[in-house]
């Protein structure tokens, strides 16, 4: 039947495919969340058989979200308990499309058995359907589509008793049926199977959604059992920034993941400018807590790397606007485990209800900003079987700047904010700190002007210089802006221009830098708060991340190439020096030896492969001609690549390559 003869159909399907098409931009299809009350309109109305909502209360949690603790929500779960449990839809879940289409979902499950169906939408016997059950807990995929069976019989293993969320696609596109799984924002499973032929013509799927049996006779037949504590079916596509985050896992409804992508209608999430590296939600959203201060334990040089962690001070705000609801914490972070929250310390002194705008890392101390003051606080010794939330008290206070705060070469750096006239003018100040954290206020300080509004500021070196990047903000739907300046470019009293300047989302706070040299910033467009406050309207950029930024990206205009990597093992220049190292590769230690034909100035640093200082052998001074050799320790070296390189007179002088092997 040609379409051209019946011009009032063809209306009427276009017109029923924009309207699909407007409605999949971003509501889902099928969603039910078990938090939310049973009649809430934000998720589907069910009918469940042998089905029992309850209290998702991990003993971990009871001090922050069990009765008389921190009062943080209490989320739930729907408990599959027997082969015959089942959710179904009230209303019929209708998606109507033209060829090529994509249908997805997500899973927030905690499997109690290895086999079972999760959720199951269409009718197998008009060959529209599409089922995903568990067997020999594996996820599989069944897709029946122009009378054919498409199955994705997946190597992803979903583990018994824990959590994980899931993210499943199915897309009909380019004559190929596409199967994709995200485990955790880990792809894990990227499948395609030629289609022969796909028909242009206009499909319509009108079916309830069953959640545990299935009516698909190929599926695994008994239903799910365990705990879900999400689920949706969408008939849009989800951002990869999206997809590839990774939950937290800070005990809330979705780990972390903000309940307001949940609701009615997702929040669009906005696209980064800069390119953006490694992400995971912000901790806590749900719980009302905006994020504020960041620091790692890279901050010093001297921390363990393999114990390195990310902190984040964050306040609360509850829906109206109102502060102090809860107390005001600080979130540990594992950034080797996709930060996942390790701990989590509570004020009940100091900054209890404080805005906390900042914090740095020296000695095992943190120090947190609030109010222009600066709380130093001792972390306790992590002992993983003794709990994950903790009461915080200051040990010592100090009356100075706090907007912004960061350790870097034995001085704690505090700033001032210059709010919005541009008139305003903010200051950053650097005080000495000694190796047991405290800090010298009896001095002058360094002084540098940098830009007002500012929400973080840190140093970092790379290429032999030494940076400070500065994070400016002005909330709401304007962009964060990121500026880069390189020190000698500073002035006390001068504002300089930045030497580089790049964009990113809305919200832009503190910021910090991980081993790899990575920037780690968050955006306060992350908060539950903000996005559905009621007092103002909600921020129109949502960015829900913690997230990095490489190094590489913060230098890509760098030129270090000046700097070249010797092969050699025993490298001569002639006339002047003869440098060699032993044992090369190296495990625990190296001894550089270096013979100078001439009397000379000389100074060893070594570098990492993308031009970050790891350490100065020796400052440089005149020497007499004559052997020398230096015998370095290098017991928290990760293993890779280093560049020791020799300078005269704050030149380059030659560059010996060694390898650390662990």
């Amino acid at each position: 039947m040609k379409s051209s003869q019946h011009p009032v159909l063809l209306l009427l399907l276009l017109t029923l495919l924009a309207s699909s098409t407007i409605f999949a931009q971003n509501h889902p299809l099928f969603r039910f969340a078990p938090s939310l009350p049973l009649a809430s309109i934000y998720h589907d109305q069910v009918s469940m058989v042998d089905i029992v909502i309850a209290d998702e209360l991990d003993s971990v949690e009871v001090p922050a979200r069990g009765s008389g603790g921190w009062g943080l929500s209490k989320p739930k779960s729907a408990q599959f308990l027997s082969d015959s449990s089942s959710m179904i839809s009230n209303n019929a879940v209708v998606m109507s499309y033209i060829g090529n289409h994509e249908i997805n979902g997500d899973l927030w499950i905690k499997p109690e058995a290895e086999d079972g169906t999760i959720i199951s939408w269409g009718d197998s016997s008009s060959f529209h359907f599409i089922t995903v059950f568990l067997e020999n807990n594996f996820l599989n995929i069944h897709r029946y589509y122009v009378d054919s069976l498409f199955v994705l019989q997946s190597e992803v293993e979903i583990e018994t008793a824990t959590w994980s969320q899931i993210h499943w696609i199915n897309r009909i596109a380019n004559s190929y049926a596409e199967f994709e799984v995200y485990v955790n924002g880990v792809s894990l499973v990227h499948d395609t199977e030629l289609i022969v032929d796909i028909p242009p013509a206009f499909t319509m799927i009108n079916s309830q959604v069953i959640v545990g049996a299935s009516p698909d006779p190929r599926s695994y037949g008994s239903s799910f059992k365990g705990k879900m504590m999400g689920v949706s079916l969408n008939g849009y596509s989800r951002s990869e920034e999206y997809l590839t985050a990774f939950p937290v896992f800070d005990g809330s409804e979705f780990f972390g993941m903000p309940l307001y992508l949940e609701r009615n209608f997702d929040k669009l999430i906005t696209s980064s400018p800069t390119e953006v590296g490694k992400r995971a939600f912000v901790p806590y959203s749900n719980d009302f807590y905006i994020p504020q201060g960041l620091a790692s334990t890279y901050e010093d040089r001297r921390a363990p790397v393999e114990e390195n962690m990310v902190y984040m001070s964050m306040y609360h705000k509850d829906i109206d606007g109102d502060i102090g609801g809860n107390n005001s914490i600080v979130v540990e972070m594992n950034p080797a485990e996709n930060y996942r929250v390790r701990r989590c310390f509570r004020f009940t002194s100091g900054p209890v209800y404080g805005h906390v705008p900042s914090m740095a890392y020296c000695a095992g101390y943190l120090y947190v900003g609030s109010e222009n003051v600066v709380y130093k606080c001792e972390l306790p010794e992590y002992d993983p079987t003794g709990g994950k939330y903790f009461d915080l008290n200051p040990i010592h206070e100090y009356s100075m700047l706090s907007s912004n705060l960061d350790y870097f070469n034995d001085t704690l750096w505090v700033a001032s904010w210059g709010r919005y006239n541009t008139a305003d003018r903010a200051f950053l100040l650097g005080y000495p700190i000694n190796e047991n954290g405290d800090i010298d206020l009896s001095g002058s300080p360094s002084r540098y002007e940098i830009p007002n509004t500012n929400q973080g500021a840190g140093w970092t070196e790379y290429g032999g210089e030494q940076y400070l990047f500065v994070h400016t903000s002005y909330g709401g739907t304007n962009f964060s802006k990121i500026h880069r300046f390189r020190k000698d470019q500073l002035r006390p009293q001068d504002l300089s221009v930045a030497e580089r300047v790049f964009d990113l989302p809305a919200g832009g706070e503190d910021l910090s830098f991980n081993t790899a040299g990575d920037m780690i910033t968050v955006s306060e467009s992350s908060s539950r708060t903000y996005q559905l406050r009621t007092y103002y309207s909600p921020w129109n950029q949502f960015y829900p991340y913690i997230f990095e930024i490489t190094q590489d990206v913060l230098f890509e205009d760098v030129d270090t190439s000046a700097v070249a990597i010797e092969e050699d093992e025993y490298v001569q220049l002639p006339d002047h020096l003869l440098v060699s190292a032993f044992p090369n590769p190296f495990n625990a230690g190296i001894t550089i030896r270096y013979d100078l034909e001439s009397d000379m100035s000389i100074g060893v640093k070594v570098f990492d492969v993308r031009g970050c200082l790891i350490d100065t052998l020796l400052e440089e001074h005149s020497h007499s001609q004559g052997s020398y050799q230096i015998n370095w320790s290098s017991q928290n070296l990760s293993s890779g690549i280093y560049l020791v390189i020799f300078e005269s007179y704050g030149q380059p002088l030659m560059t010996k390559k060694i390898v650390s092997i662990k």
